[in-house]
């Protein structure tokens, strides 16, 4: 027998890129069903077919119809691609802005010490609508795996799209969105408060409000800023920034890493390197002790990864659909601005009606959810 007619009848038991062992059945199988590999287009030696060398160099995969977008499992990008193009466009990010406050000071457009500028809320404004850039890199990225590469194709396969056949499916999404992010601006709140509590003596430098920020000025933010400045920063905060960041981390890295490795593994590597780029300032700080310095970054670094890891949760929970976590990610960074601001210029009572109409809201929001849930008729 030549060994073209022995190749033709081996079987696949496992898949030679994945190293999944393919389910058994009479048919040919011509994808693997874990990563979408074409063993057609794949020439091996027989040795190597038997065994399935997962060792075997990746081949193109089968580009995306638009019927297969939503709900699909294959692996595409690599767990490099999926935490390397992020971190890109948080570098992207950094030049830009860079080269505005270049700009900017160069020409005089300031009348601001440069300190008193890059706290300011105008600075905070400029800098929160750079962050385009974690929507825009991995937008462009994924054209390549769709045959129809439209905007609107690659946001859905990012993971923000609507059901038509669900009508309430937006409002649903809004209603889990607006009350996970109460829910989760009382958490952090009250466990930043502990962590403040134990390890608040030993630091130089008392804080308020730490974990919650989205930005590490917010106490400036809020004692400096007026009212219209706070309301232009908090929808930014909702349209740009909670928007950009899940389709960078939970759309693209940590989807990428859920399908590389598993969904625990996914969720929550995603979460530390989130948490990891927004709190890595404490370290670099050298007007502060060490041990400050230190302190400064496990009082920041748990409420960011609990936050990070409930919009891990939440975009697996909802069948990797980001308009629930884009708004908790969003209304979250908004709340916490608005919270410095009621501490800093009114009456302290009034923070305990903000914390109560804010729940009030938040059990407003979960029963409504669940009320149009139970309105779907059965499939």
């Amino acid at each position: 027998m030549s060994n073209n007619s022995r190749n033709n009848k081996l079987k696949w038991n496992y898949c030679p890129r994945c190293g999944e062992k393919l389910p058994e059945t009479p048919k040919e199988i011509r994808f693997c069903p874990s990563c979408g590999l074409d063993y057609k287009t794949l020439q091996l030696f027989p040795s190597q077919q038997k065994m399935g060398a997962p060792s075997v160099q990746p081949v193109l995969k089968k580009k995306l119809a638009d019927k297969e977008i939503i709900n699909n499992t294959r692996e595409f990008w690599r767990p490099k691609a999926s935490i390397f193009w992020p971190l890109i466009s948080l570098v992207i990010m950094g030049q830009i802005l860079g080269i505005i406050l270049i700009l900017i000071i160069f020409l005089g457009l300031i009348s601001l010490s440069y300190l008193n500028f890059i706290v300011s809320p105008l600075f905070l404004t400029i800098s929160s609508l750079t962050e385009l850039v974690f929507m825009v890199v991995p937008i462009l990225y994924v054209g390549q795996y769709l045959q129809n590469a439209t905007l609107k194709n690659r946001f859905k396969f990012l993971g923000l799209y609507a059901k038509k056949e669900d009508k309430f499916f937006v409002l649903k999404e809004t209603l889990l969105g607006i009350g996970f992010a109460i829910v989760s601006v009382i958490i952090v709140n009250l466990i930043s408060l502990l962590l403040e509590l134990i390890f608040g003596p030993l630091l130089s430098i008392s804080r308020i409000f730490p974990a919650q920020n989205p930005n590490s000025d917010v106490e400036l933010l809020g004692s400096s800023t007026n009212i219209f400045e706070i309301i232009l920063l908090s929808i930014i905060m909702i349209i740009i920034i909670g928007p950009s960041e899940e389709i960078a981390f939970r759309g693209f890295m940590q989807r990428g890493l859920v399908r590389s490795y598993n969904k625990r593994t996914g969720i929550w590597i995603t979460a530390i390197i989130f948490s990891l780029i927004h709190i890595v300032t404490p370290l670099l700080d050298i007007t502060i002790s060490p041990l400050s310095s230190i302190l400064s970054f496990i009082i920041l670094l748990i409420p960011y990864l609990l936050i990070s890891l409930l919009l891990g949760y939440v975009f697996n929970w909802r069948n990797e659909n980001l308009i629930a976590p884009m708004i908790t990610h969003g209304l979250y960074n908004a709340l916490t601005v608005v919270m410095a601001y009621i501490f800093y210029n009114l009456p302290l009572p009034m923070l305990l009606i903000f914390f109560i109409i804010i729940v009030v809201i938040s059990l407003v929001s979960f029963l409504s959810y669940y009320f149009l849930k139970k309105q779907e008729k059965p499939v």
